[in-house]
């Protein structure tokens, strides 16, 4: 393609310009400058100033006028430092953009240049994301969405599949970066982040490996990458700030330190218009077009995208600027080859914990903090490493795992053999607590192991692991050991006492808990309200009708009166929009009375904080104007876990109705349906949504652990009783439907019955506890039949046991045989062949004794299976 070359030479206030080495014409630095209004116009109308560049650079009868062609590679030649301040990106000559019509590019004089890069045979690129959470000791003023920018380029490069090895650095440190590069040659580094300018001198703001920020100097970035990369991108905001300094202006800095190619931001730029014009450099850069060109489609895409502010467009589209060190190279980096080869650290396993609905404000301390209980030297009087326990600690409701989430995320990368959350509440069993370690280590299923030996497999093979195990609200244990079941106070036992070997073995635990854990190596990690912007900022975001009415200062003054608590925040935004006082001023005030009456029953002696009078508050305006939505609160603190609305509609509305008539019964599922949905919209209740397919997909809602017993304490003794009964019912209806003999096929035909099953098997377990009737005794048969499917072998005996003895309590010799049945599958599977097939005889005979040609033939098969 045709290139044509214009040197720009200072002499004083006077350029001389030279076209292809020809002497074309001068101009007056003058006819370039600013005043301050034609600054303020320039974000506004950069076409304006636009057109003042091309006069000077293109004037009427000048060679360069004559010389300039559609299409190519117009390459501007700065041969004083003073000249790179100008933003020649906008050069605009009345019809249309330059840079949108060129290959625009800039060059600087050499400071150094290094040997020559040879194309490697595969191309190294290196993404560094850097968003530190402090610069210096303040928060950072907002968050880069690094995690769709990687999405963005991996998704490219997948489709292109060129011979690159693409590499996440991880920690963004400049060691890690220096580390990665070692060996590279002629390769790619894209820096994605923040970079600023201070006393004329340029920074990228790399991280420390607790998060806070590092700002590297651009010569000493240079150092790292000199001989080493062919094109730097600096998706940084200030990274090619116009500046009369070569150290105020990293791009140009790298170039004239040798780098060929470098793309530079020249002022602060929103992240969407950063990812739109990388994604199609990238991608027209991995298609075979040359660097010059893929900066040219790049700047297209800004112009033309509909997703960004059209009044913006024209001034996005000049930010990146473009350097290189020797515009006669061809500026193609594609290698010959094709295979794509991925170095990244798989993401967290954080299933199970709750989404982050609201967003994510605040915690920069705090996070950095965590950062450094996680990422220190474990070593410690002379020990090979120390056991390390974080625990996230505070009370009910105030953040804690939303948190806890943030840090496994941003920490994650410490962890070679990766992170796993282990949510405690409602609480597991220890089968599904091991079931779950078993599976991510890719260690055999250990169901048919005893307990003490498979808690022993498992320890040993934690042993040396660099894990961390994320163990969300751990405070469940202890509220287990209150308890009047056995079955929960022994799991809660047996957790602990593994959960307290854990550390010794390698892996690093990340607690949320209202209570001090006692954990060998335990680190406390205070988590209070958040500060009062952070809190400000939560309300404001959750107040949508009534958004108009905020200020600032209400805000503040809302967040302030309850410490900046998130939950209570999230409590006081929809009873704000939904009308609750007549201006903020007014509903400052019954908050503030509100919570001047809790504060006097907690002198009393009461049980009231900030939480619950905030709880109180808002129920008792749902009380006023909804008072049967405020009932069917009360009413969901049966349910532990998280429940759809077919399973919420029994507790809501009673026996006799769901069991009046089908008609009767779904009328009930859409009513709970939109009791559910408006309690949601009132942030009483969380949710979960859950995709099936493209088309469908499943709510799960909960009550949050902290509302659940002031929520209970407003049921009387006559409602506890009707809505347990309504629970017991949902829970019994849920084990007939999953059972494989069900008419729909069971769990093993629904897909969306094993997500409802696993999230409600703690209510399961309680409910079977309820009855000692048939209804008891068939309860416990379906909930033992689900716990096997999940992996719990001890569980379920010991429930078909429970169900045995009621079944022989009643005389119910059919229910015996059934459960005689299921008890000796169990016995199979753990490979107890003998005690299976006395227990298959019981049931044969008690098949014969009935009559039950059926059951007899059944038994026949699973007895002759063991002969086999």
């Amino acid at each position: 393609m045709p290139e044509l070359t214009l040197t720009l030479k200072q002499d004083k206030r006077t350029v001389a310009v030279a076209c292809d080495g020809t002497e074309s014409h001068t101009f007056s630095l003058l006819d370039l400058s600013f005043t301050k209004a034609q600054v303020e116009a320039f974000f506004t109308r950069p076409a304006e100033y636009g057109g003042r560049l091309y006069q000077a650079l293109f004037p009427p009868d000048s060679a360069s006028r004559e010389a300039l062609r559609a299409g190519g590679t117009l390459i501007l030649r700065l041969e004083d430092s003073q000249l790179n301040q100008f933003p020649w990106e906008y050069l605009h000559d009345g019809k249309r953009w330059l840079a949108a019509e060129y290959g625009l590019v800039r060059t600087v004089p050499p400071v150094s240049v290094p040997p020559g890069l040879a194309a490697p045979e595969r191309l190294r690129l290196l993404f560094v994301p850097a968003d530190p959470l402090l610069h210096g000791d303040q928060p950072a003023p907002y968050r880069l969405g690094l995690d769709a920018e990687w999405d963005d380029l991996l998704r490219d490069l997948q489709t292109a599949d060129p011979a690159v090895d693409l590499i996440r650095v991880r920690p963004p440190t400049a060691a890690a970066l220096q580390s990665a590069a070692a060996g590279m040659q002629a390769g790619i580094v894209h820096f994605t982040g923040h970079g600023t300018v201070e006393k004329d001198t340029a920074y990228l703001l790399f991280e420390q490996e607790n998060g806070a920020a590092y700002p590297l100097k651009a010569d000493q970035f240079a150092a790292f990458l000199r001989g080493k990369a062919a094109l730097v991108v600096l998706s940084a905001c200030l990274s090619a700030t116009p500046g009369e300094s070569l150290e105020a202006n990293l791009a140009a800095r790298l170039c004239a330190e040798g780098t060929p190619f470098v793309l530079g931001m020249q002022l602060s730029v929103p992240d969407l218009a950063a990812r739109r014009f990388t994604n199609a450099f990238y991608h027209s850069l991995f298609a075979g077009e040359s660097v010059y060109e893929a900066a040219r489609q790049g700047r297209l895409a800004v112009l033309n995208d509909p997703a960004l502010p059209e009044a913006q467009r024209e001034l996005l589209m000049g930010l990146p600027a473009l350097y290189a060190a020797d515009p006669s190279l061809p500026g193609l980096l594609r290698p010959a080859g094709n295979g794509l080869r991925l170095a990244d650290l798989p993401r967290p396993a954080l299933e199970g914990l709750p989404t982050i609905e609201s967003g994510f404000f605040g915690r920069q301390r705090e996070l950095v903090e965590i950062g450094s209980l996680l990422t220190a030297d474990r070593a410690r009087d002379g020990e090979t490493f120390a056991p390390r326990v974080v625990t996230l600690h505070g009370v009910g409701g105030v953040g804690k795992t939303a948190l806890l989430i943030k840090a496994a995320v941003r920490f994650g990368w410490h962890f070679r053999d990766g992170v796993l959350a282990v949510p405690l509440e409602p609480l597991p069993s220890l089968e599904q607590v091991f079931d779950r370690l078993e599976k991510f280590l890719a260690l055999p299923e250990g169901g048919l192991l005893e307990r003490p030996a498979r808690a022993a497999r498992l320890l040993t093979a934690l042993q040396g692991r660099n894990l961390l195990l994320a163990l969300d609200n751990f405070e469940s244990l202890f509220k287990a050991r209150e308890s009047r079941a056995d079955e929960q106070k022994e799991t809660a036992a047996l957790l602990y006492e593994f959960f307290e070997q854990t550390p010794a073995r390698g892996p690093a635990l990340l607690i949320s808990s209202r209570e001090k854990t006692e954990l060998p190596g335990e680190r406390l990690a205070p988590v209070h309200g958040l500060a009062d912007e952070a809190g400000a900022a939560l309300f404001h975001s959750l107040v949508t009708a009534r958004r108009a009415e905020l200020t600032a200062g209400a805000c503040l003054a809302v967040s302030r009166a309850v410490d900046g608590h998130p939950l209570a925040l999230r409590l006081l935004a929809p009873l704000f929009d939904r009308g609750e006082g007549r201006d903020v001023q007014d509903f400052l005030n019954h908050l503030e009375e509100n919570l001047r009456k809790a504060a006097k029953k907690m002198a009393r002696g009461g049980r009231h904080d900030t939480l619950q009078a905030c709880f109180d508050f808002s129920l008792s305006h749902l009380e006023k104007t909804e008072p049967a939505l405020a009932g069917a609160l009360a009413r969901l603190s049966q349910f532990s876990g998280a429940f759809p609305a077919w399973l919420a509609a029994p507790v809501l509305y009673g026996r006799g109705r769901i069991l009046e008539s089908e008609e009767s019964q779904n009328k009930a599922f859409q009513e709970a349906a939109a009791t559910l949905l408006r309690l949601w919209e009132f942030g009483q209740l969380e949710r979960e949504v859950l995709p099936l397919d493209k088309t469908t997909a499943l709510d799960f809602y909960s009550l949050h652990p902290a509302l659940r017993p002031f929520a209970a304490e407003r049921l009387s003794k006559e409602e506890i009783a009707s809505a347990e009964d309504g629970f017991f019912l949902a829970m019994q209806h849920l084990g007939r439907i999953c059972y494989p003999a069900s008419e729909g096929g069971g769990i093993h035909a629904r897909y969306d019955l094993a997500l409802t099953a696993l999230r409600a098997l703690p209510d399961l377990r309680r409910a079977a506890g309820l009855k000692s009737d048939a209804d008891g005794a068939a309860l416990r048969f379906y909930a033992a039949f689900l716990l096997t499917h999940f992996g719990d072998l001890d569980g379920a005996m010991q429930r078909y046991q429970q169900a045995l003895a009621i079944d022989e309590g009643l005389g119910d010799l059919q229910g015996k045989s059934a459960t005689l049945h299921q008890m000796a599958g169990i016995y199979v599977t753990r490979g107890d062949l003998d005690g299976a097939m006395r227990l298959y005889q019981q049931a044969l005979a008690i098949d014969e004794g009935l009559g039950d040609l059926q059951g007899k033939a059944a038994t026949l098969h699973q007895m002759a299976g063991i002969y086999v």
